[in-house]
């Protein structure tokens, strides 16, 4: 017969067992919450420190154009703001560790959506013309009748009346939706605002695997409809005129990337085709999107800045204005 004292002492053995592989897990669990706040503090602590160097370069970005304004009064890709190379130069001197990427991409290169029409509402012909060579090129591919009804969209979102322009679309329309809002009948304020229009997709705005989305070539800075033509690429200055085919557009690239060249001048394609005509193009920029990609400790983040650079010297002796910052967002 087991005596009680025994009994006792194997409850005491198996309590103390218990308490002592409670204490077990709770420590092995306060160890493991313990790591996880470490490690999120870690990573927020990174993540500021990479906000900030990302604002560092940003001001960077802002002093390499500024000081572009200084030396010349017009803007091509020969310009030190074009050259990613370099800007990646300046930007790693910034810092002894970690890695910082700039891109500085000139938006005054694009169509401008917000002047597909006049003050009035009506659109403007020389803009509209553009904006059908892009919808109905070879790499967008909408057929004739698609962009007509997207332009006419397009023009219903922007201007500030409600009367419907043919295959276009105003309040009547949008309120319909299963999720209704409202026609902006004013000014965009982003290219993702076009999702919005009627008729236009992701896959239209952004893009496919085989098609390139149409966001890379407008902006919804600039007003004057005026596209540079020392920056707009291949597509976009197939959209400037009529007589620009691919041969031409081949001919205004070659040209404008020889040093050698004189781009200041907004007649300069004549000197490729004396006969071709382009309305409505300019040689300065004034609008840029400054993208940058950090990365420290296994952290990346990516910032987007735009800044507004007046061309046109407003102060005594012809110094230019620095550029202004009018948006900034982090990822």
């Amino acid at each position: 017969m087991t005596s009680p004292l025994a009994n006792n002492r194997g409850v005491a053995l198996l309590t103390t067992l218990l308490v002592l592989v409670f204490m077990v897990v709770i420590t092995l669990n306060f160890g493991s919450v313990i790591r996880r706040n470490l490690t999120g503090a870690a990573y927020s602590m990174t993540r500021i420190d990479l906000q900030q160097r990302a604002r560092s370069t940003v001001s960077l970005a802002s002093s390499v154009l500024y000081a572009d304004q200084k030396l010349n009064h017009h803007d091509s890709l020969l310009d030190h703001w074009a050259n990613q190379p370099w800007l990646k130069q300046q930007a790693d001197t910034l810092f002894d560790d970690g890695a910082i990427d700039l891109t500085i991409d000139d938006h005054s290169g694009r169509l401008q959506v917000n002047a597909l029409i006049t003050a009035e509402g009506a659109f403007e012909p020389e803009q509209k013309n553009r904006f059908m060579r892009l919808l109905t090129s070879e790499e967008i591919r909408v057929s004739p009748e698609e962009a007509g009804q997207i332009l006419d969209a397009i023009k219903d979102w922007l201007d500030p009346d409600d009367d419907i322009t043919e295959f276009g679309a105003e309040n009547s329309w949008y309120q319909t939706l299963a999720a209704p809002y409202s026609c902006r009948n004013g000014p965009i304020a982003s290219i993702d605002e076009l999702l919005l229009v009627r008729g236009i997709s992701d896959e239209l705005l952004y893009g496919t695997e085989v098609r390139p989305g149409i966001a890379q070539f407008f902006t919804p800075y600039g007003t004057d409809g005026l596209v540079n033509i020392n920056t707009a690429n291949s597509i976009v200055l197939r959209t400037l005129s009529e007589g620009i085919d691919q041969a031409t557009v081949e001919a205004l690239l070659a040209y404008r990337t020889d040093h050698a060249h004189d781009l200041a001048s907004t007649d300069w394609y004549k000197s490729v085709y004396g006969d071709l005509h382009i309305p409505m193009i300019t040689v300065n920029s004034s609008f840029f999107e400054i993208r940058i990609q950090g990365n420290l400790r296994n952290v990346t983040i990516r910032a987007l800045a735009m800044m507004y650079r007046p061309h046109k010297p407003a102060l005594p002796e012809n110094t230019p204005l620095p550029p202004i910052m009018i948006s900034w967002q982090v990822e």
